[in-house]
């Protein structure tokens, strides 16, 4: 899972996705291109999952 260091998300969210084997991945801090590929990519999945 690839998610940016925000406040909102707190130490047992990552947790969550260790138990399921999942590594959450933090996108470099000041490195704003980095989470523009997220945002396009769930921008898509909404436009064509939803409209």
């Amino acid at each position: 899972m690839i998610r940016d260091r925000g406040d909102q998300y707190t130490g047992s969210f990552d947790n969550v996705f260790a138990a399921i084997g999942a590594d959450a991945i933090h996108t470099p801090s000041g490195a704003l291109w980095a989470n523009a590929f997220a945002e396009q990519w769930i921008g898509s999945i909404q436009r064509e999952l939803l409209e």
